[in-house]
């Protein structure tokens, strides 16, 4: 079971889901995912920060015992953090998560929200 976060769309347009957990795509291609979520100034960061490592990695006093964990480190953080840093851009543009949603998979999900109705309050 999945957990995703729902941000509604506009009127007439589908809300959008935001899965929570890991993001692999975002882990292994970092700062092209930002690109791709339209999330400029993290892909700025990530961009630089990837620069300085490989900028550390050509010197010769960090040897592979210090690389290595430190890029594994960069790619778990980029991943764990990815879907909250998305969140965030989403409540700045005025569509925050309206509620959270149970299920296996993004479409299940969403035709549960479809689904989903306030309850007729009739006497």
């Amino acid at each position: 079971m999945r957990y995703y976060s729902v941000h509604p769309g506009a009127p007439g347009d589908p809300p959008l889901l935001v899965r929570e957990g890991f993001n692999w795509l975002a882990a292994l291609f970092g700062f092209l995912w930002a690109l791709s979520r339209k999330l400029w100034l993290d892909a700025i960061v990530l961009f630089v920060v990837a620069a300085g490592l490989s900028l550390l990695s050509k010197w010769e006093a960090w040897g592979p015992l210090v690389q290595g964990p430190l890029w594994l480190a960069f790619f778990l953080v980029v991943g764990y953090t990815a879907n909250d840093r998305r969140r965030r851009l989403l409540e700045r543009q005025g569509r925050p998560a309206s509620a959270v949603v149970a299920a296996a998979d993004e479409e299940a999900a969403l035709l549960r929200v479809l689904n989903e109705r306030p309850m007729d309050l009739e006497a």
